[in-house]
């Protein structure tokens, strides 16, 4: 709950109890008002924010975001096959639904429905929690989708095939087990595993700006220590041994070397070096 989305997220299934929100929600979305609500479990490492069922079918999965992400969309689509519903943050995202025409809705209705108290500091609580993640969203760069640009870099193709379908090209969750890759920027990379307390992600390799090639450095693993320390230190060593300085001090430090003078050698370790990201992860 360290991020403003997932707060969201909590708070708008919550109020899925009140019976005029629900079936407002559902018919914005084209669905039956009828459907139960509820977050589903993990499936290959993917999980939509919600999940629409009635009579055990499965009418639609919702993912629910503070921006636009068409590629996530996409990308449940092609994993789950079904309907797959978008609630964006704005009216201009033009997802199937806003968290800002939600945001108009439940003040009308505070006015209008008989809430009790506890609903009625629930809905307050949404607005808020809703105003403050748009508000946080506009502030930061919001992360997408890997580039073609970059999954065509020899490196990243090789990881790809060495990693198989341990790893997965999203902005959204993945479970422990599993190497997740996003970006900020098209020349830009970063692969992510689970962190050991299960409260976020920590980047275990990146490349930035097409150019030079990021390794964490050893005080954010031992922090982090995604799959236990005794999957660190080889990690660390395979880092050492490319000629990386991952002992240095600081914790936000970012040792990295020149792509151009070891894509070679990345190369030639790259199925130990996923098998390394793999006991991480």
């Amino acid at each position: 709950l360290s991020k403003a989305e997932n707060r969201v997220n909590l708070a708008l299934f919550s109020l899925m109890q009140q019976d005029w929100y629900r079936e407002w929600f559902l018919k914005r979305l084209g669905l039956n008002t009828g459907a139960l609500v509820y977050p589903p479990v993990n499936y290959r490492g993917r999980r939509p924010d919600l999940k629409v069922e009635m009579n055990g079918e499965t009418l639609a999965w919702i993912e629910i975001e503070l921006g636009k992400n068409e590629k996530q969309i996409r990308d449940y689509e092609g994993i789950f096959g079904e309907t797959i519903k978008s609630v964006w943050g704005k009216r201009e995202d033009e997802g199937n639904l806003s968290l800002e025409e939600i945001k108009e809705y439940l003040y009308e209705q505070i006015d209008e429905q008989l809430l009790s108290p506890q609903a009625r500091i629930h809905c307050h609580l949404l607005l808020m929690l809703i105003d403050g993640g748009l508000n946080s969203h506009g502030a930061i760069q919001t992360r997408t989708g890997v580039s073609e640009i970059m999954k065509k870099e020899p490196l990243v193709v090789a990881l790809t095939e060495a990693l198989g379908d341990r790893l997965i090209y999203t902005t959204g969750y993945v479970n422990a087990g599993f190497v997740k890759a996003d970006t900020v920027k098209e020349n830009g990379i970063s692969l992510k595993v689970q962190r050991w307390d299960k409260k976020g992600e920590v980047a275990v390799l990146s490349i930035t700006a097409g150019a030079r090639v990021i390794l964490p450095s050893r005080n954010k693993l031992d922090q982090y220590r995604p799959n236990g320390l005794e999957a660190v230190e080889p990690y660390l060593e395979f880092a050492r041994n490319m000629g990386c300085n991952v002992d240095v001090g600081r914790f936000n430090a970012r040792p990295q070397l020149r792509l151009n003078d070891k894509r070679d050698e990345f190369l030639e370790e790259s199925e130990r070096l996923a098998h390394l990201l793999l006991a991480l992860a």
